[in-house]
């Protein structure tokens, strides 16, 4: 459950943030390169070692509790649609084989192209939000994104969102290879909910020692 609880946690975050620089015109800086991390990392052991750290999911994993926890009534509905997007175009990626290759291998380019730049380099970014216009934008399936129309007009937050699309899509393709489906989340609720307050306790206790 632990891995299920992570690679959902990383679509909440992207969510949250896309909303961010939707309706601010910026997101949390720490959390967005920690999915631009995971999206690069391609060849993890674990699902823990998709993630530099696990103290930069915290953010998500906190908007998660709040998604599935009966007793927080204000729901963000707007992280929860964002959120079911992704798992949605996910779900219609996985039919298609060439899209699955041609993202996987686009990807593989940015990454060869990253060594000795910084994770918040303008060149990574935009490479993976090309990737994200280049396959996942021409689906049927569209991701509607709200907010502040000035922000929604700048050609920079445009390119953080869709590099944070692809990062959470990731996720999603992560979140069902170890078992994550929509069932879980209607019946594993509290199970979930007890994985996300271990994460968090373990994260504290690590902040705490270091």
């Amino acid at each position: 459950m632990q891995d299920r609880t992570l690679a959902l946690a990383g679509i909440v975050q992207a969510a949250v943030l896309v909303k961010q620089i939707s309706s601010r015109g910026y997101c949390q800086h720490t959390e967005f390169l920690e999915l631009i991390y995971s999206a690069l990392n391609t060849n993890p052991n674990t699902t823990k070692d998709t993630f530099a750290n696990w103290k930069n999911l915290a953010f998500g994993l906190k908007a998660l509790k709040n998604i599935l926890d009966i007793k927080h009534k204000s729901k963000d509905t707007e992280v929860i649609r964002y959120t079911m997007s992704m798992i949605h175009l996910q779900k219609e990626i996985i039919k298609r084989p060439e899209v699955i290759n041609k993202i996987t291998r686009e990807i593989q380019q940015v990454k060869n192209k990253s060594h000795n730049l910084e994770l918040d380099d303008p060149h990574i970014i935009q490479g993976l939000a090309s990737v994200y216009t280049n396959n996942i934008s021409n689906l049927r399936y569209k991701i509607h994104i709200t907010g502040n129309s000035n922000n929604l007009i700048k050609l920079e937050n445009l390119t953080n969102i869709r590099a944070l699309l692809l990062c959470g899509i990731r996720c999603a393709f992560l979140w069902r290879q170890v078992g994550g489906s929509r069932w879980n989340l209607l019946f594993q609720r509290n199970v979930m909910l007890a994985s996300i307050t271990q994460i968090l306790e373990e994260i504290e206790e690590k902040s705490l020692i270091s």
